[in-house]
């Protein structure tokens, strides 16, 4: 549960860095999603173990797995060429 937090703070140090690319940012944001909803993912899945409920215990270990398979098609649809600064130029070639 530690690393969610870090996931969280990653996200954060990369929007106050205004010279992260957008890329940079999109994968810290899916992080961080993923992040938040692994420590609810926890909690649920503490509180189901505690009141004896196995059902309420596998609801919430699907729902974390649903937020993995939502950050990685997120990952995959920012998966696209930068425009502006941010996209690099090309490196020229000496012969």
């Amino acid at each position: 549960m530690l690393f969610s937090f870090y996931m969280i703070f990653l996200y954060g140090w990369s929007v106050r860095l205004h010279e992260s690319s957008t890329i940079i940012r999109n994968v810290s944001q899916g992080f961080a999603i993923y992040g938040l909803i692994n420590i609810v993912a926890n909690i649920g899945r503490t509180a189901a173990t505690i009141h004896d409920h196995p059902r309420r215990y596998f609801a919430w270990s699907y729902v974390l797995l649903g937020a993995y398979v939502v950050v990685v098609i997120y990952w995959l649809s920012m998966l696209k060429l930068p425009r502006g600064e941010d996209r690099p130029t090309p490196a020229r070639a000496t012969i």
